[in-house]
C-alpha cells in the first residue's frame, strides 16, 4: 500500500467515524419522560377524548380542540384505563368540542386544569351540524386552529357515515374552515359562534389542518393522506394570513424543494404516518421541528430542519418507544396522532392518543 492511498484510507475512516459519533451523541441527548395520563381533571367532564390542540387566545386563555368527545358517566371511580362497555355509561359522542385553560408552563402542562364549552349545563359541539344535515350520518372533526387579530379559525373535517355502528366505514367529504368573529368585551362562558365554510379542500385532497402555525406572515399547516395501499404521508402547506380562507392562495411544499400553487406536485413525507402531526419553530433551536406517530410501529418520530430546502421525504428519527398495545380481537388498534403541544427550550411536551383507552398521554421529549 503506498502513501496516498494509506492517506485516504484514513481520511475516509476519520469521516465516518465522526459522522457516527456525532450521530450517537445527536441520539444520546434526546432523552424521554413518560408523563403520563394528560390532563387527567379533563374526567370530571368527559370519559374520553382524542384531537387535542391548543390554540392560544391571549395572554390569559389557550383555547383548546377536541375531536371525538365521549361523554356519559363513570360507574365507579373516575379512570383512564377502562373500557368505555364495563366501567362506563356513554351518553354521547360529539364530533368536536372546546376547552379552555390558563396560560401554559411546565408547571401546567401535565394538567392545565380544564373547563368546557356548555351550552345550558352541558359539553356540546362548537362546529355545528346545520339545519338540514343528519346528524348520525354527517360528523366534523375538529382539527387545530388559530386566532388572528379578531378572529378564530379552526380546520375541521367533514365526515359522512356510510353504516353507522360499523367501524371505520366513513368518507371523508374535504377540509372546511370554521371561523368566528370575537366579540368585543368578550369572555369565558358567553356564547361562542364559529361558522362554517365548508370545500377548502376537496375529498380528494389531503386532509389540512391538522396543526397550523405562524412565521414570518406566512401560516404553515400540516396535511395527511392515507393511499390506496396504505401507506400514509405528510404535506406541507403555506398560506399568507390574510389569505387563510382563499384555497387558491395556498402553496404547498414541492418535491423541486419550492411552494407550488399545484397540489399535485407536493412533497409525500414518512410514508408511515398514523393520524396528525404538528410542525412548530422552536425559538431556541432556530429550527423547524414536525412530531409524529408511526404507523403500526408504536414509536414517536421527529424530524428538526433549519430551511425546508433541507426538508426530505426520508423518515423522522424514533425519539420514544411506546408501550406495547395488548392484542385486541375485534380489530388491529395503533396508537395515533403524536403531536407537539407546548415547548419550552429543548424541552418538547408531546401527546399521543391510546386508542382502547382514547385517551390522550404526555411525553416530555429533551432534544
Amino acid at each position: 500500500m503506498n502513501m496516498r492511498t494509506a492517506k485516504r484510507i484514513f481520511f475516509i475512516t476519520t469521516i465516518v467515524v465522526s459522522v457516527f459519533v456525532a450521530c450517537s451523541h445527536i441520539a444520546c441527548r434526546t432523552k424521554a419522560e413518560p408523563l403520563g395520563l394528560f390532563a387527567p381533571s379533563r374526567l370530571t367532564h368527559v370519559l374520553g377524548q382524542d384531537g387535542v390542540a391548543p390554540i392560544p387566545f391571549d395572554e390569559r386563555l389557550v383555547l383548546w380542540s377536541f375531536g371525538d368527545t365521549i361523554l356519559g358517566e363513570w360507574k365507579d371511580r373516575v379512570s383512564a384505563h377502562a373500557t368505555f362497555s364495563e366501567r362506563t355509561i356513554v351518553h354521547a359522542m360529539p364530533s368536536n368540542s372546546l376547552g379552555f385553560s390558563g396560560p401554559l408552563t411546565k408547571e401546567t402542562i401535565r394538567d392545565p386544569g380544564f373547563e368546557y364549552y356548555r351550552e345550558n349545563g352541558k359539553v356540546v359541539p362548537y362546529i355545528r351540524i346545520e339545519r338540514g344535515e343528519d346528524p348520525a350520518k354527517v360528523r366534523l372533526w375538529a382539527l387545530d386552529g388559530i386566532r388572528l387579530g379578531n378572529r378564530v379559525y379552526v380546520y375541521y373535517v367533514k365526515i359522512r357515515i356510510d353504516e353507522p355502528g360499523k367501524a371505520l366505514a366513513i368518507t371523508p367529504q374535504g377540509t372546511g374552515l370554521a371561523r368566528w368573529n370575537v366579540p368585543d368585551g368578550w369572555r369565558k362562558g358567553m356564547n361562542i359562534n364559529f361558522k362554517r365554510m365548508d370545500g377548502l379542500f376537496s375529498a380528494n385532497e389531503p386532509v389540512f389542518g391538522g396543526c397550523v402555525i405562524e412565521k414570518d406572515g406566512f401560516l404553515y399547516v400540516t396535511g395527511q393522506q392515507t393511499k390506496k395501499d396504505f401507506t400514509s404521508y405528510a404535506f406541507i402547506a403555506r398560506v399568507l394570513k390574510a389569505h387563510i380562507g382563499t384555497r387558491s392562495e395556498y402553496r404547498f411544499f414541492s418535491t423541486e424543494k419550492t411552494w407550488d400553487v399545484d397540489i399535485a406536485k407536493a412533497l409525500p413525507l414518512f410514508g408511515d404516518l398514523s393520524g396528525e402531526c404538528t410542525i412548530s419553530f422552536n425559538e431556541a433551536r432556530k429550527s423547524f421541528i414536525i412530531v409524529y406517530c408511526r404507523l403500526g410501529k408504536a414509536e414517536i418520530a421527529l424530524t428538526e430542519f433549519q430551511d425546508f430546502a433541507m426538508l426530505t421525504d426520508a423518515p423522522g428519527k424514533t425519539i420514544y418507544a411506546l408501550p406495547p398495545l395488548p392484542e385486541n380481537r375485534d380489530r388491529e388498534v395503533f396508537y395515533y396522532s403524536a403531536k407537539e403541544i407546548y415547548a419550552e427550550g429543548n424541552d418538547l411536551y408531546v401527546i399521543y392518543i391510546n386508542p382502547l383507552e382514547y385517551q390522550p398521554y404526555l411525553v416530555r421529549i429533551g432534544l
